[in-house]
């Protein structure tokens, strides 16, 4: 029998999450999975109306952990994480979002090919999405910005299964207290992706923006700093040599041959592009050092801050289930 718990973040979105509970109450039934789910309450404004459930007749536990307050889904997330490493009944934990986005039913084929590959994190890599084209345009662009970043490929997100014996890795990256996916990729623990569909929400609309979306994308690049500082020096040394090597051309144009005059404001645009580019060179220079220096100042995991954040523990729902 495997104990499973999932964590799902939840804003406000209580109708969402008690859609989901049947859902899942209905995908494990023919299982002997002994399932708990752990909402993470982030702060949300609007109080929970999970007394009116229906009959959940396989789900072990529901709970509810409320946060002092809104933290950013990334984080509730982690402190879901941490919360549960120091529970000692779960096997493996499967994160997801609420809102139904995150198919339930795929949950069975992460499970499956934990069963294949133990050691892994499995995640569901997104081959098709509900959004729109305008959304589908901006985050093709954002996978190709993100690979040529940091030299890495993103192509899933929250929904993921952390096997038990890799969980304390993640929640010991400080990394992870900016973005799970990404924390993911860089850990080095193996991964395995599985394709999977984003389903269709619930109820109600998406809490997340434009600016939201780009916020987030931008804390996945945060987590490889030291590798994109690299690549944007070596870009600004690339750029700051074609320079150099054009103005020795027109310097050597002009007074070898001197049949081409060359205006003033050329002149006064080539040294201020010049200027600019050293000056930009040089910050990012020490924006490195400065990254680099920092390792040798000891930063916190999540695991060791995250449950600070815990305001409540609401158990809605507590029963043996044998299978």
């Amino acid at each position: 029998m495997r104990s499973l718990a999932l964590v799902c973040p939840v804003y406000n979105d209580w109708v969402s999450f008690g859609i989901l509970l049947g859902h899942l109450d209905s995908l494990f039934a023919k299982t002997k999975a002994q399932v708990t789910v752990i909402a993470i309450d982030d702060g949300s404004l609007t109080p929970h109306n999970l007394n009116t459930l229906p009959v959940l007749k396989k789900l072990a536990a529901v709970e509810v952990i409320s946060l002092v307050g809104n933290v950013g889904h990334q984080r509730a997330i982690l402190i879901g994480l941490c919360d549960i490493t120091l529970r000692a009944q779960f096997d493996v934990v499967v994160v997801l979002d609420c809102d139904g986005e995150d198919r339930p039913q795929d949950i069975l084929q992460l499970l499956a090919a934990h069963t294949e590959n133990p050691t892994a994190i499995i995640v569901a890599q997104r081959v098709a999405r509900s959004e729109g084209r305008l959304f589908k345009f901006f985050y093709a662009i954002y996978k190709q910005f993100f690979k040529f970043m940091t030299g890495q490929a993103i192509d899933f997100g929250n929904f993921c299964l952390i096997p038990k014996v890799q969980l304390k890795k993640l929640v010991h990256m400080p990394e992870s207290w900016n973005h799970l996916a990404a924390a993911i990729v860089r850990s080095r623990i193996p991964i395995l992706r599985v394709p999977t569909e984003r389903g269709m929400r619930y109820a109600g609309a998406s809490n997340m923006n434009f600016m939201a979306l780009t916020i987030h994308g931008l804390g996945a690049i945060s987590v490889f700093i030291e590798v994109l500082l690299m690549r944007l020096f070596l870009v600004a040394l690339v750029i700051i040599a074609a320079y150099l090597v054009l103005l020795v051309f027109l310097v050597f144009y002009y007074f070898g041959v001197g049949s081409i005059a060359i205006p003033t404001w050329t002149k006064m645009a080539l040294l201020i592009c010049g200027a600019i580019l050293i000056q930009l060179a040089l910050f990012i220079m020490v924006a490195v050092f400065v990254v680099l220096a920092g390792r040798t100042t000891q930063k916190l995991p999540p695991s060791v801050f995250a449950r600070d954040y815990i305001d409540k523990r609401l158990h809605i729902l507590e029963q043996f289930t044998t299978g």
